[in-house]
């Protein structure tokens, strides 16, 4: 039986050191995200970091090489939660319309919840390196595959008619559900999330067409 202090074993005040570590990366990423969403990422400085987050400028660098790598955590770990709330709302659902509902939620439920996050996302993604660019899109590239698995299923299922290839459809949903998002973070008085999330899904899955306008104003368009 091995006794603390012997290989393969960690010592209570070393457990306590790693729950004080992590503790302290969460209060500095945190700090973090309200200095860059605040002023900017590109204005913000280490200094400001390290004042919001109560510790010397010293000890933001234990954890983090620098600036840049701070936000790329920053960013990985909240895309990271965003699709791990998506792969678990869609798990539990009975069909692909149940999926589709439930992954819309999910995006306004982290929405509501990271509004710091998305504001600094939608102020400074045009103005980020390309590398944080590319893991924004790359977060974007999988959420999307997920909703475009779905669609394919209902489309196979029969419960969802195939309006377009189920590739077209994925990015049409999640470029409503952005744009209709960053409107609702802007708006003064932004509506729940959960009423929200009904809105955009009934929006993709009814369609604004009413029922015999779309075959009379194709006709009349149609060459004669």
């Amino acid at each position: 039986m091995e006794k603390p202090g012997q290989p393969g074993t960690v010592a209570e005040g070393q457990v306590q050191h790693m729950f004080h570590a992590d503790d302290k990366r969460a209060v500095i990423m945190e700090a973090a995200l309200g200095v860059f969403a605040s002023r900017g990422f590109h204005t913000s400085t280490v200094d400001q970091v390290a004042e919001a987050a109560g510790v010397a400028k010293g000890t933001i660098y234990l954890y983090f090489k620098s600036k840049n790598e701070l936000l790329d955590q920053l960013v990985e770990g909240r895309i990271a939660r965003l699709a791990g709330m998506v792969r678990q709302a869609a798990a539990g659902a009975p069909d692909a319309c149940s999926k589709l509902r439930r992954i819309v939620a999910a995006h306004f439920d982290f929405y509501s919840t990271e509004r710091r996050f998305m504001q600094l996302m939608a102020g400074q993604i045009g103005t980020l390196s390309p590398r944080f660019s590319a893991t924004v899109l790359d977060g974007t590239r999988t959420l999307t595959a997920m909703v475009q698995d779905v669609l394919a299923q209902g489309i196979e299922e029969g419960s969802i008619v195939p309006a377009a290839d189920a590739g077209t459809m994925a990015f049409a949903l999640m470029g409503m559900v952005h744009a209709v998002a960053y409107r609702w973070l802007m708006s003064d008085t932004p509506q729940p999330p959960e009423e929200i999330a009904a809105d955009v899904y009934a929006m993709f899955a009814s369609g604004l067409q009413a029922a015999g306008h779309g075959a009379t104003h194709r006709a009349a368009h149609e060459p004669h």
